[in-house]
């Protein structure tokens, strides 16, 4: 299942705004690349090692994950099975999200909790959340959102994606529910959606993408998604990535983990806490890279494995709401 449909894992070929669509391999990479990044830079060691090579990842990473989202994002289906895709996100959420904020409070970890109450638990829950849940917290807001936004009658495409930004803003500055730099990158994805455009052919740059993102790089200071360079970034990687994909898109592996990044978002977190002891015992390679692809290898095969024990024990349907989480 992927992070970036509400109801089904399919990516998707527009057809007419805001409907169905047929499957897009070159966002199955996308999404691949995204999620191997996340799970790398979510290792401790790897980030404090390499923190200027974190803050890049972390300026386009998570904004391309919101962007795809916002361009798939189908509010041609009834209430009824919208619904049911958004519980489909939100159960998964509460679960794993409550399970890592009571482990916070245990374990040594970067977002530890000194004192848990129910307060705390409520808050991070609801309000905060702690790990990459974040972004499923973030996915079901938006989602929602733009799908009851849709559904007003008497308005221009442009006027409800106007609502829509308003509302995010709303969310974020008056509330305080979700941060307005992401949902903007999810509105970003429904203007390009709007606009009637191929998500491939707007971003068009191909390989010369990594020249501007190169050149970018030179200001370090403004290595943040929110900033001007930062949607550059974002911009320049996607189109880069996008290049990159004719010499990759026959690597299946590579395109089933992209097409199944909500179970390693999900299970993820729990690998990249058993492999911290194997840091000691790969010491002796100074660069970090051996520990760095044993981790990934791990947390992501893991994660895999998670998933298809649960399909073939009948359990997927208890967290997931379906039986069939891998495609």
């Amino acid at each position: 299942m992927s992070i970036t449909t509400p109801c089904r894992p399919a990516v998707l070929r527009q057809k007419q705004v805001g409907g169905s669509a047929k499957r897009m391999d070159e966002l199955d990479f996308l999404k691949a690349v995204f999620i191997l990044l996340m799970v790398a830079f979510h290792l401790v060691y790897i980030g404090n090692k390499y923190p200027y090579a974190k803050a890049v990842v972390y300026t386009f990473h998570m904004p391309g994950f919101l962007l795809i989202s916002g361009y798939l994002a189908n509010t041609q289906k009834t209430a009824r099975k919208f619904l049911r895709g958004m519980g489909r996100l939100l159960l998964p959420y509460l679960i794993m999200e409550g399970a890592y904020i009571i482990l916070a409070a245990f374990l040594p970890i970067r977002e530890h909790i000194d004192s848990l109450t129910v307060g705390t638990f409520l808050q991070h829950l609801w309000l905060k959340p702690l790990g990459p849940y974040w972004y499923l917290h973030t996915l079901v807001i938006c989602s929602v959102m733009y799908f009851a936004i849709m559904r007003l009658p008497l308005l221009a495409n442009w006027m409800k994606w106007t609502i829509v930004l308003f509302a995010y803003g709303a969310l974020a500055f008056g509330l305080h529910l979700i941060s307005f730099t992401h949902a903007c990158y999810f509105a970003g994805g429904i203007a390009i959606r709007f606009l009637h455009k191929d998500f491939i052919s707007f971003f068009r740059l191909g390989l010369w993408g990594f020249i501007p993102f190169t050149a970018l790089l030179f200001w370090p200071d403004q290595l943040h998604s929110g900033t001007f360079v930062g949607v550059l970034i974002v911009y320049c990687v996607i189109c880069g990535l996008l290049g990159l994909y004719p010499y990759f898109k026959t690597n299946g592996r590579l395109l089933f983990i992209g097409r199944n990044t909500l179970v390693i978002l999900l299970f993820s977190p729990v690998f990249t806490l058993l492999v911290k002891p194997l840091v000691p015992f790969l010491a002796f390679d100074p660069t970090g890279m051996l520990f760095l692809v044993i981790a990934v290898s791990l947390a992501v095969g893991g994660s895999l494995v998670i998933a298809r024990v649960m399909e073939k024990t009948h359990t997927a349907v208890c967290l997931f709401g379906q039986s069939k989480i891998l495609h």
